[in-house]
């Protein structure tokens, strides 16, 4: 975008009202799919920053761990590969709030990551394999749960070899503008 006195100059030749109609509606923000974009890029990028600032502390309190809730750690390889484990789907997640219909086939391995955990630690908890407190994050993890399979079904699936209606396939960076055919 070039000023030129006091009117923006768009590249591609659109107006000033059409680029703030399209931000105005949501298309700007979510790749022209509107409010079922954003809310999967909310729940995606919400789900990772909450994972990571959850997560990361634990890097740093394995003795606390240990003391708190024992026997303590024997085994600080499966401790602290679980937590980098933890961050690598944080990751994931914040990807795919990036571009929710191009990542879209990779959501139902989320829903995995969550529900996993969400049926096993009752069922744990049940048996008196773990302490009741643990059934506290499952709340955490079940409510992303719903969030992810909520966003996977707003979704709209892309076109074929595409990423997006403004993001021809092989595309890196910011969408390219398309000519509307209507």
């Amino acid at each position: 975008m070039r000023l030129h006195g006091r009117m923006p100059e768009w590249p591609n030749g659109a107006d000033c009202k059409s680029v703030c109609r399209r931000f105005e509606s949501g298309s700007g923000l979510s790749g022209g799919y509107g409010d079922a974009m954003l809310f999967s890029q909310w729940v995606y990028r919400g789900a990772a920053v909450y994972g990571t600032v959850v997560t990361l502390p634990l890097f740093f309190t394995e003795q606390r761990f240990g003391r708190e809730h024992p026997p303590a750690v024997t085994h600080p390889e499966f401790y602290y590969g679980f937590l980098g484990l933890v961050i690598a789907w944080q990751l994931a997640f914040w990807v795919i709030g990036g571009d929710p219909v191009r990542y879209r086939p990779l959501m139902p391995a989320t829903f995995i990551e969550k529900f996993a955990f969400v049926i096993s630690t009752p069922l744990l908890v049940a048996l008196g394999r773990t302490p009741l407190f643990m059934l506290l994050p499952v709340v955490g993890d079940g409510l992303l749960g719903v969030l992810f399979v909520a966003a996977w079904r707003q979704t709209p699936r892309g076109p074929a070899g595409a990423h997006g209606p403004d993001r021809p396939a092989g595309a890196v960076g910011a969408a390219l503008p398309v000519e509307d055919p209507l």
